[in-house]
């Protein structure tokens, strides 16, 4: 989904699947169905009640987040994305209910006030700055009132946060909390909620001794890193350390940011 970067990012956009997704990603039946279970846990709060619900997957990669829309019902799920792999594999594994577009803003704004729903998942990190605003002012424009963008990005609270940053060339930039706020409100949103995205793998533990070691060893790293922040940060401590910011927010009635004028004088 990268846009704005040139050939660079051109380069990296064709050759995604094969040179960094596939390696990092099995796409098997096992690993669509653990990303299901986190999603239910992470996103179903923040869904349509509607199963009907028109919902967009903008961006959807290899179709994981299509499978869970599909496998609790939503009907009207529909997915885009720039990369012809992709497509084509969603279409064969997953849903024909996909289409690749190269101009993901036009696309947008051809559909105006179309979707209940908009997800954007492990797609803003991807964009230049200049393409950041026409993107969400187009989202903006495709919802429907009261419809609400659900986005996930890279946090930069998190102790991981270098690696994230730079284990994928096509990244641009990490978000925290404040400047995920700040982007989507200065897009024009309102009603900005965040929340952890806990990337988790089910895990089958081989006895009640080793889930208890397990659970133990968890709660432990997560007291050591808070302890950690507030260390370092001296109380201006973020509230989501988790690797993902997951965030809820409303279209809003304020106008798109590309369609604002100055006042005459």
């Amino acid at each position: 989904m990268a846009e704005g970067g040139g050939r660079f990012d051109e380069i990296l956009s064709e050759t995604y699947v094969r040179t960094l997704f596939s390696r990092i990603h099995a796409s098997t039946p096992e690993e669509f169905e653990s990303y299901a279970r986190h999603c239910l846990a992470c996103y179903a709060p923040l869904l349509p009640a509607d199963r009907a619900a028109p919902i967009l997957d903008l961006g959807c990669g290899m179709g994981h987040f299509l499978y869970f829309l599909k496998q609790q019902g939503y009907t009207g799920h529909w997915g885009i994305d720039s990369g012809a792999d992709q497509v084509a594999f969603c279409r064969e594994r997953v849903t024909d209910r996909v289409e690749r577009t190269t101009d993901t803003v036009g696309y947008l704004r051809d559909r105006p006030g179309r979707f209940a729903a908009i997800v954007c998942n492990d797609v803003l990190e991807h964009l230049a700055d200049e393409a950041l605003f026409p993107l969400l002012d187009a989202v903006r424009g495709a919802l429907a009132p009261g419809g609400r963008l659900i986005a996930s990005v890279p946090n930069a609270a998190c102790i991981t946060a270098l690696t994230t940053r730079y284990a994928d060339l096509t990244h641009k930039r990490l978000f925290t909390e404040g400047s995920l706020t700040q982007l989507l409100l200065s897009a024009g949103f309102e009603d900005v909620r965040l929340y952890p995205r806990e990337q988790r793998v089910v895990r089958e533990h081989r006895s009640r001794l080793h889930a208890w070691a397990w659970r133990a060893r968890e709660r432990f790293a997560r007291f050591m890193l808070a302890e950690l922040h507030r260390h370092l940060m001296e109380g201006a401590m973020p509230q989501v350390l988790s690797i993902n910011l997951l965030c809820s927010a409303e279209r809003g009635g304020a106008p798109p940011h590309s369609e604002r004028r100055t006042p005459a004088r």
